[in-house]
């Protein structure tokens, strides 16, 4: 391997040992994947309304593609701790964006915590 492949499998090692978490991912259509993921700060947004406030719960989550089955699609849920969140376009951003260049395969991708059911 390179120089940059090197950083890139030592950047996804240190991930898995120290920052990811096991989760669910639901895909829209297919079975579910256990997956690690890590957590970026969440985020609080929304608007306001007459008498009526909006609030997107934002959650991010670091993933290494290879274990997913597909890309991302809005619809998919990951399950974390617990809560769902539902994999979105939120904030005019695209659902998943890749993070690293030259064949790496780490994705962050965007979900919008869903309401108690």
């Amino acid at each position: 391997m390179g120089f940059v492949e090197d950083g890139i499998a030592w950047f996804e090692e240190q991930r898995l040992l120290y920052f990811a978490t096991p989760a669910t991912y639901v895909p829209v259509e297919g079975d579910f994947i256990e997956i690690n993921v890590t957590v970026a700060s969440p985020q609080t947004v929304g608007g306001e309304k007459p008498g009526v406030k909006e609030l997107k719960h934002i959650q991010e989550f670091i993933v290494n593609e290879n274990g997913l089955r597909a890309k991302p699609t809005p619809g998919d849920v990951i399950i974390f701790n617990g809560i769902k969140y539902e994999v979105a376009n939120a904030e005019g951003m695209p659902c998943y964006e890749r993070l690293t260049a030259q064949g790496a395969s780490l994705l962050l991708i965007r979900t919008v915590r869903k309401a108690e059911q």
